[in-house]
């Protein structure tokens, strides 16, 4: 397949990207603004970013992401349509959704006002074991809706101002560790739970 590499600095594609090839993002970051899918292998390395801004993109079922870069969304919508593993995920706004099941082994970094949604707790997004992730949101409440959030790495709340809201049949379960001190930064919403 079809092979694009990007070596370093900032570049922004305003047009549509469908990836059935390789994507590798060597440094720097890679800003997809006019929307796509991700089919075939990212490979992100380390200090690289693929980052989704006001654009919708897709991951199909059958994605790879390799490396210890990062996947970031900044604005927009990241839809997983299966099963897929990701090192390293960013949620700096938009919206994370679709009935797939991104498993983060590396780490989830949640530090912006954003919606993570499915369309009921058979959504799962999974922190796996070994994974190191943080929540460092300051103000503005995210919200984790009709999904269900399994930690099984370490968890950590980093802030001490913000609240995540679940809603519409959302859950956290945790069967790792966390460090998210008092549960009062978790507002709970119709059929939610912890």
């Amino acid at each position: 397949g079809a092979q694009y590499n990007h070596a370093s600095g900032n570049s922004y594609l305003a047009v549509e990207v469908i990836n059935n090839g390789t994507l590798a993002v060597a440094g720097g970051i890679l800003q997809l603004g006019g929307g796509g899918t991700l089919a075939g292998a990212q490979s992100l390395s380390a200090g690289g970013t693929l980052e989704v801004q006001n654009a919708a993109i897709n991951v199909s079922s059958g994605a790879t992401f390799i490396g210890a870069g990062a996947l970031r969304i900044i604005g927009g919508a990241l839809t997983f349509n299966g099963p897929v593993s990701v090192p390293n995920l960013a949620i700096g706004g938009g919206v994370v959704n679709g009935s797939g099941t991104p498993t983060i082994t590396g780490g989830l970094n949640w530090y912006a006002s954003a919606i993570v949604q499915g369309s009921g707790l058979a959504d799962q997004m999974i922190l796996d074991t070994g994974s190191v992730n943080s929540f460092s949101v300051p103000i503005n409440s995210p919200w984790l809706q009709n999904r269900t959030l399994i930690n099984r790495g370490t968890f950590n709340r980093a802030d001490s101002t913000g609240t995540i809201t679940l809603s519409n049949a959302a859950e956290i379960i945790n069967e790792g560790v966390w460090n998210g001190g008092a549960s009062n930064w978790i507002a709970t919403g119709s059929g939610a739970g912890i």
